[in-house]
């Protein structure tokens, strides 16, 4: 029982600071693409963005919702393997950035 409370904080501690970790490449992410690009940006534009970045340029499409995958860290964690930070993004006809969204999706338990 005397355990119990140490092991309970360095488990809050850890949990903490692995969300830290999280919601800090979502802010690194979003703020490398709205420094560069902006709504209306061409798709050459968010191209030539990704390949600056080291981002291989491979977009899969459903309909009108585009997702580039930005990065995937490992993680070191008995529930999670990996967690892939995620740029999606519409186009209007004209191929121009109307809307995005950075997000993230962990590979877990």
């Amino acid at each position: 029982m005397k355990y119990l409370i140490p092991l309970l904080l360095l488990l809050v501690i850890f949990g903490c600071s692995l969300e830290t970790k999280k919601a800090d490449r979502l802010v690194y992410w979003e703020n490398q693409f709205s420094k560069q690009l902006e709504v209306g940006a061409s798709v050459d534009e968010i191209r030539n963005w990704s390949l600056l970045h080291n981002i291989p340029f491979e977009v899969v499409s459903i309909e009108d919702s585009h997702t580039l995958v930005l990065e995937v860290q490992k993680e070191n964690s008995i529930v999670c393997v990996d967690w892939t930070y995620t740029l999606s993004f519409q186009l209007n006809e004209q191929k121009k950035l109307t809307a995005y969204d950075i997000g993230r999706a962990g590979r877990c338990l």
